[in-house]
């Protein structure tokens, strides 16, 4: 039950809780029936055959998380210079359960100066949809503030996987 994108030419999607690749294939219908152009950022290990053609036919990009800070400057220069386009980053950065979310996502929305749009599925409620576009014109711990408040409650397939600051400090 995807929800309306804001009218933005160009963002990044940010989508969680990320906690099995189920995520991908859920989020990639919703965004089929969004009707967006995106390319995903996907751990390079992924990229083996069969799934090869497969995945960069979807828009898969391969990152080696070793080369961080080139994949931040392509991910730049790819927002830059096209006219529309979504990138959809997984901002815990695995499946698994982490302590800090990756700043990437903030990183290339704020040096891009483009939004980053929130994006979910929540198994518990079975449902996916669309938050609203933030820009990340303040520091990230504002903007994860933000991101905490937003996320909070949503529940991922593995909710154990899934970790944010302000829920617990609610709870």
């Amino acid at each position: 039950h995807p929800s309306e994108i804001p009218s933005v030419s160009k963002f990044v999607f940010i989508v969680a809780p990320h906690t099995s690749m189920w995520d991908f294939v859920i989020g990639w219908l919703a965004i089929q029936i969004l009707g967006l152009r995106t390319r995903y950022l996907i751990k390079k290990e992924m990229f083996f055959w069969p799934l090869v053609p497969f995945l960069k036919a979807l828009g898969g990009i391969p990152v080696d998380r070793k080369k961080g800070k080139d994949v931040f400057n392509e991910a730049v220069e790819m927002m830059k210079k096209e006219e529309k386009l979504t990138l959809v980053i997984t901002p815990e950065g695995t499946r698994s359960l982490v302590a800090n979310w990756k700043r990437g996502f903030y990183r290339i929305a704020s040096t891009a100066e483009i939004p980053v749009v929130l994006g979910y599925i929540d198994y518990k409620k079975k449902i996916s949809g669309v938050g609203p576009a933030i820009y990340c014109d303040r520091p990230f711990t504002e903007v994860k503030e933000t991101l905490d408040n937003f996320y909070c409650g949503i529940s991922g397939k593995h909710p154990e996987r899934f970790n944010l600051d302000e829920c617990d400090k609610k709870e």
